[in-house]
């Protein structure tokens, strides 16, 4: 029996970060069928990637920050929803600093 966690984990990510969403589902592994990811009010980031249920995400920017739901359908035929709460801080892993000399 697939369980869920009650309350949405919350994961934070740098700007240009490669991040993995991990659906928050507890139970015997391998029990899932269909693994869908979608973003909350939006539309999943332009560089992402699902493989085994996880959603990769490259190049991190701000405009990912949000809630993402994952929908796990079970060969059963049932459907479980549980959330992740995506955050996006600090400045660019790739960043230019200026640097201005008087001389």
């Amino acid at each position: 029996m697939q369980r869920i966690k009650e309350s949405a984990p919350v994961i934070t990510a740098a700007i240009g970060e490669e991040i993995e969403l991990r659906c928050p589902a507890t139970g015997a592994p391998g029990v899932y069928g269909e693994v869908k990811w979608e973003k909350v009010n939006g539309e999943l980031p332009y560089a992402y990637s699902i493989r085994q249920g996880i959603l990769h995400l490259k190049d991190t920017k701000r405009t990912d920050e949000g809630i993402y739901r994952c929908i796990i359908r079970t060969d059963s035929g049932l459907a479980t929803v549980t959330h992740v709460h995506l955050k996006v801080s600090g400045i660019s892993l790739y960043s230019y600093y200026v640097v201005f000399f008087e001389f």
